[in-house]
């Protein structure tokens, strides 16, 4: 299986134009660290990311270990929850995989811009629609390939969320990502992915500059298996 709803699994696509320009106006700057939690799910802020990567965990108080999807610039997150669940506390955290600018608003100020216009809050719902097929995408992912390939794909993702084209030549991905991290993201461990990173180097499909991994586009081929 490779896709089924996106060729981009997990990496949510960018909201539409407007949404932007609410939260420049109505919105305050929060900015975040690489590698800090932010337990969105029990808030009512919606947060709008000017730069940076965020990915989200669902699961219990706790213990958070599926992640949904990945955030970058120019989404919103919490906004889907704002509109279908305004008033609920929902078990999603945000874990921030860069260091981050956002733009925070209050869920219902957001919600009464999204609902102003019939047909621009169409046109925000079929972007939420798109959203959640990237997310779907990634679940199916994680819940049925092989780790080695799930891990991959989220590779070659992570490059294309920071508009890095991969080439010939190896690079290190464009995010302060640790190996805990790239565990947590494909539903596996430190253990198994480090594994994975041996056997990459003995094939020649990975380098390391120190304890950096560096990758090049043949991580396109072993994402395809």
């Amino acid at each position: 299986m490779y896709s089924i709803y996106r060729n981009t699994p997990w990496l949510l696509p960018v909201d539409v134009p407007e949404i932007s320009d609410f939260f420049k106006a109505s919105g305050q700057t929060l900015k975040i660290k690489a590698h800090t939690e932010l337990p969105f799910g029990r808030e009512r802020r919606v947060y709008f990311i000017e730069s940076g990567l965020i990915a989200t965990f669902t699961g219990s108080f706790g213990h958070f270990d599926r992640m949904g999807g990945l955030f970058g610039k120019n989404t919103t997150l919490g906004g889907i929850k704002a509109v279908t669940h305004p008033d609920e506390e929902m078990l999603l955290l945000a874990h921030a995989l860069s260091d981050c600018r956002l733009c925070y608003a209050d869920a219902a100020s957001y919600r009464t811009f999204i609902e102003r216009d019939a047909a621009f809050c169409a046109r925000v719902y079929k972007n939420y629609i798109l959203k959640n097929e990237a997310e779907m995408e990634g679940f199916l992912i994680n819940d049925l390939l092989p780790v080695s390939v799930r891990l991959a794909k989220m590779i070659r993702v992570l490059y294309q969320a920071g508009g890095v084209t991969l080439t010939s030549s190896f690079s290190a991905l464009p995010w302060p990502v640790t190996m805990q991290e790239l565990a947590s993201l494909v539903h596996s461990d430190r253990v198994v992915v480090s594994r994975i990173f041996s056997q990459w180097l003995k094939d020649g499909y990975m380098k390391k500059h120190g304890r950096t991994p560096l990758f090049c586009d043949s991580i396109v081929a072993l994402s395809m298996t």
